[in-house]
């Protein structure tokens, strides 16, 4: 079954190739902003305050609020 997929796989690439093109070029532009933004998340997450002479004794108060259902 697979030999098969394959072979069909590959015609559908040579027959259309500007679709194609289309196709990995979206998927490697998505694929370069997610990793992109995850990056600058993690890097924004990881320097909270650091520009301060003693951030090292800085502190982030954060409140967690508890999910409650809406009754109507």
């Amino acid at each position: 079954m697979f030999p098969v997929n394959f072979i069909l796989a590959w015609r559908n690439i040579l027959r259309k190739k500007t679709l194609v093109f289309i196709n990995l070029a979206s998927l490697s532009m998505g694929l370069t902003c997610a990793i992109i933004i995850a990056i600058f998340v993690s890097y924004e997450q990881l320097s909270l305050d650091r520009h301060y002479t003693k951030s090292e004794k800085t502190f982030e108060v954060a409140e967690a609020t508890p999910f409650t259902e809406s009754v109507t």
